[in-house]
C-alpha cells in the first residue's frame, strides 16, 4: 500500500483552509482506499490469470491424450467416432475458451496500466479514478463472462471424457469377442488336424480293406465255381423232386387240409398260444369264463386296443351315400347330423370256434352247446374264416362295416321331428 500520509500532514499544516485541506485529505485517503482495493483485484486476477493458465495447461494435456485414444480406437466402433467429434467439439470450444481468457487477461492487463495512469492522475481528480473503475469493472465482467465459458468447455471436456471411457470399453469387450472367436478358431484347428490324422488313419486302413477285398474277390470266384458245381446239383434233385411231387398231387395229398386238422385239434384243446389271436373259452353250464392264447393274463379295456378289431372302432359322420365325412376328433365332426349320420366304424377280423361239450337235445334234433373255445384274429389264419358281417350283398369280401353309434327311432318327415317313445 502507497504511504501517503506525509503528504496529508503537509497538506493538513497548510494554511489553505479548513475546508480545502478536509476535502484535498478526504480525497486522498479515497484514492488511496481505491487504490488498495485496486491491487486486491489485481492480485486476485494474477492469481486467477495462473489458475486458469494451469487448467489450461492440464486440459491441453487431457486434449493430447484423448487425441491419442481417439486415434487409436477410431478404427474400433462408429461409437468411438461419435465420441471423437464430441472430443474435437470440446477441444475447439476450450480453444475458443482460452483465446477469450487470454483476450480477458490482456484486458486486464491494459486495466491495470490504466489503473497506474489513473493512480497518478489521482491526486489531481477523482473523476479520473472513477473513470478507471469503470473500465476495470468492465474488464472484471468480461474475465467473469470468459471464466464461466471455460467452466462450460471443461463440463464438455468431462462429457467428452465419459464417452471415450465408454469407447473404450467397447473396444476392450470387441478385443474380449476376438480373442473368444481366435480360441475358437485355434481349437477348430486342432480338432480339423485330428480329423486330417483320422483320415490318414482310415486311408491306410482302407489301402488293407482293399488288399482283403481282393482276397475276398478269389475267394468269392472260387465259391462261385462251387456253388455252380452245387446249382446243377439242386437242379437234377429238383427234377426229381417234381416227379416226386406230381407223384404225392396225383394221389390227392392235401398239406393245407392236414395243416388245418392239426390248427383245429390244438384250438380245441385250448393251445393256441399266438399273442394276436384273442381266445375265451365259454362254459355255459358251469356260467364261467376264461381268456386263453393271447388274451390271458389282459385286462379289459386299454389292453384290447392294440388289436384293430378293438381299438380299431371309432365313431364317424357318414353321408347318407355312405362316404365317411370325418371321424371323432377330426375337425367337422359333429354329433347333431349336421355332417351325416353318426356311426361306428368297425374293421374286420376272423373267426374260429370249437365246441367242447354238448348234449343232444331231447327231441332228437340238434344239440345245446356247453362250453366252447372262441377265437378273433386280425389276420387270416389255418381254420379262421372271415366273420359274415363283412361280405357285401354280392357276396365280396370287405375290410369295415359301418354299425349305428345309438339307438334308431322313427322319424316324422312330416312333422321334421324323431319319435322317440
Amino acid at each position: 500500500m502507497a504511504n501517503i500520509k506525509p503528504y496529508t500532514d503537509e497538506i493538513a499544516n497548510a494554511v489553505y483552509g479548513e475546508e480545502v485541506r478536509s476535502s484535498i485529505i478526504n480525497a486522498l485517503n479515497k484514492v488511496n482506499d481505491d487504490n488498495n482495493s485496486y491491487q486486491d483485484i489485481k492480485n486476485q486476477i494474477v492469481a486467477s490469470k495462473d489458475d486458469v493458465n494451469e487448467a489450461v495447461a492440464e486440459f491441453d494435456a487431457k486434449v493430447a491424450s484423448a487425441q491419442d485414444a481417439t486415434t487409436a480406437l477410431i478404427n474400433a466402433t462408429s461409437k468411438g467416432n461419435t465420441a471423437k467429434s464430441a472430443l474435437d467439439s470440446a477441444i475447439t470450444s476450450a480453444n475458443t475458451a482460452r483465446t477469450n481468457l487470454v483476450s480477458a487477461t490482456t484486458s486486464a492487463n491494459n486495466a491495470e496500466s490504466t489503473l497506474k495512469s489513473a493512480t497518478s492522475t489521482a491526486q489531481t481528480t477523482t473523476a479520473s479514478a472513477n473513470n478507471v473503475k469503470k473500465n476495470l469493472d468492465s474488464s472484471i465482467s468480461s474475465a467473469n463472462s470468459a471464466k464461466s465459458a471455460l467452466d462450460t468447455a471443461i463440463s464438455n471436456a468431462k462429457t467428452a471424457k465419459s464417452n471415450l471411457d465408454t469407447s473404450t470399453s467397447t473396444g476392450n469387450t470387441a478385443k474380449k469377442n476376438l480373442d473368444t472367436a481366435i480360441s475358437n478358431a485355434t481349437k477348430t484347428r486342432s480338432d480339423l488336424n485330428t480329423v486330417i490324422s483320422s483320415a490318414q488313419s482310415a486311408q491306410s486302413s482302407l489301402s488293407g480293406v482293399i488288399a482283403q477285398a481282393s482276397t475276398a474277390q478269389t475267394n468269392l470266384q472260387n465259391a462261385t465255381n462251387s456253388a455252380t458245381n452245387v446249382f446243377n446239383q439242386l437242379t437234377a434233385e429238383n427234377i426229381s423232386a417234381k416227379a416226386n411231387l406230381d407223384a404225392l398231387r396225383s394221389e390227392d395229398f392235401n398239406a393245407q387240409e392236414i395243416l388245418s386238422g392239426v390248427t383245429d385239434i390244438r384250438a380245441y384243446l385250448g393251445m393256441i398260444e399266438t399273442e394276436d389271436v384273442l381266445g375265451i373259452t365259454m362254459d355255459y353250464k358251469n356260467k364261467t369264463c376264461t381268456r386263453i392264447a393271447g388274451a390271458k393274463n389282459l385286462t379289459a379295456g386299454a389292453d384290447f386296443d392294440k388289436f384293430s378289431m378293438y381299438g380299431g372302432r371309432k365313431r364317424c359322420n357318414v353321408s347318407d351315400g355312405g362316404t365317411i365325412n370325418a371321424y371323432y376328433g377330426d375337425e367337422g365332426y359333429t354329433e347333431d347330423g349336421s355332417n351325416g349320420q353318426v356311426m361306428v366304424y368297425q374293421p374286420k377280423f376272423y373267426y374260429l370256434v370249437c365246441p367242447l361239450e354238448y348234449d343232444r337235445q331231447e327231441t332228437g334234433y340238434g344239440y345245446h352247446l356247453r362250453k366252447a373255445n372262441y377265437y378273433v384274429s386280425e389276420t387270416q389264419r389255418a381254420g379262421f374264416k372271415l366273420h359274415p358281417a363283412f361280405y357285401d350283398k354280392n357276396g365280396n369280401e370287405v375290410d369295415y362295416i359301418l354299425m349305428s353309434a345309438y339307438e334308431g327311432c322313427i322319424y316324422d318327415t312330416s312333422a321334421n321331428a324323431y319319435l322317440k317313445k
